[in-house]
């Protein structure tokens, strides 16, 4: 799997379309996103602070790149995924940041990963031999990650990565 990042400065909200717009020219996406039947987007959500604290995607971010999406396939599914946390369960996350909005677009739906059905999933790599894998991850076509910038206590940046971490709860 080869990961792209592209890092662009937006100044107000009439620029974002434009700007994932041609991020998917950018990075060569746009006929992938064209013919992905299942599109799961995973946007910062780790608490219910605004996002104008800083801590998390806003929900204005997501609904224009839902727009932007919709400019190049009218019909996939859109999952927007978040999991239970130390601040709370995502459902109500999803509530307090007004993202419940966002499933007035047809085919857009708000998914809850911890509540997924779970797949072990073998991976054979240096540092594990398996995954735990949420249902709604193993069936997407594409992958996209809108992550906040910010920094913390312990690092300059906080980047991207974290913004894909799970800890699912397997029932045994």
């Amino acid at each position: 799997m080869n990961s792209k990042v592209i890092v662009e400065k937006v100044v107000n909200n009439q620029e974002v379309e434009q700007s994932f717009s041609s991020a998917m020219v950018s990075l060569g996406e746009s006929d992938k996103i064209a013919s992905a039947f299942k599109i799961v987007i995973k946007p910062n959500l780790g608490c219910t602070k605004s996002s104008q604290s800083g801590a998390t995607t806003d929900v204005e971010l997501i609904d224009r790149l839902i727009k932007s999406i919709r400019l190049v396939n009218s019909s996939a599914e859109i999952k927007i995924i978040e999991s239970n946390n130390s601040s709370g369960k995502a459902d109500k996350i999803f509530q307090e940041l007004g993202y419940g909005q966002l499933e007035k677009y047809p085919n857009v739906k708000l998914v809850n990963i911890s509540s997924d059905r779970k797949y072990h999933v073998e991976v054979n790599g240096h540092a594990l031999a398996n995954l735990i894998v949420p249902e709604t991850l193993i069936e997407m076509d594409y992958f996209i990650s809108v992550a906040k910038l910010k920094t913390n206590i312990n690092s300059k940046t906080t980047g991207i990565l974290k913004n894909q971490f799970y800890l699912p709860k397997v029932e045994k």
